[in-house]
């Protein structure tokens, strides 16, 4: 069997591929466990600023969070604060804070600032590694891929950005092995028409027994691809 393809529609599903992209609601459930009413909250405000004054700046994430939320307290109800919330996930991107980079980059998509999204995923990108901040392969890889989400529904006339999402997934995606990286690299090199790149990497990703549920879904969704019998079996070229 193999998989060719028919007619390509970018929807809002790639963004949404990977689990790792879905919103944790158990951290603002975490963060909201202990705040009852105003002095809780300026107490847990107060906490995050100090642990990223002595550089902790994981704390990013939770105060971008904190603010991110309305809070109905038992003496006053907070509304939430999109410009606190960048202001937080931005210190928190510029020193490799993969959490605080998919929030600001969350926020920035919902207001439509879809040239500040894509910014924010190539820092963490290009984010070079020190003894003190290691950003790991696999959470760089789905930073290329929410990169390359961004270009595919947005910048897709755009060569330089195609060509910046291939050189960033394709060498993450090999060495993971990653099938999620290959059905993004299909799209990316549609756009770029190698359709024979293409092919070959939507093979790889949707003719391999371990491939995902939702990516399966999309390779054989009639109006999205066209399935012909071949011989090949490519489930030694990659696994999960």
């Amino acid at each position: 069997m193999k998989v060719l393809f028919g007619f390509l529609v970018f929807g809002t599903l790639l963004f949404g591929l990977s689990p790792e992209f879905v919103e944790y609601q158990e951290d603002d459930l975490n963060l909201s466990a202990g705040i009852s009413n105003l002095a809780d909250y300026k107490r847990t405000e107060t906490e995050l600023l100090k642990l990223i004054s002595i550089e902790e700046y994981d704390a990013t994430y939770f105060l971008g969070r904190l603010y991110m939320r309305d809070h109905n307290l038992s003496d006053i109800n907070i509304k939430r604060d999109s410009k606190k919330a960048k202001k937080a996930f931005d210190l928190g991107v510029r020193h490799g804070i993969v959490n605080s980079a998919i929030y600001l980059g969350m926020l920035e998509l919902n207001e439509k600032n879809h040239a500040n999204a894509l910014a924010t995923f190539e820092k963490i990108v290009k984010f070079e590694d020190t003894k003190a901040k290691k950003i790991p392969p696999k959470q760089r890889l789905i930073m290329a891929m929410m990169f390359s989400s961004v270009v595919l529904q947005h910048f897709i006339k755009e060569d330089i950005a195609v060509n910046n999402a291939i050189r960033y997934v394709e060498p993450l995606a090999v060495n993971q092995k990653s099938l999620r990286g290959a059905f993004y690299l299909a799209h990316l090199y549609k756009a770029r028409g190698n359709i024979r790149k293409a092919n070959m990497y939507l093979n790889i990703a949707c003719l391999n027994s371990q491939t995902p549920p939702e990516i399966k879904r999309e390779c054989f969704n009639s109006d999205y691809v066209e399935v012909v019998p071949n011989s090949e079996n490519n489930d030694t070229n990659t696994t999960k």
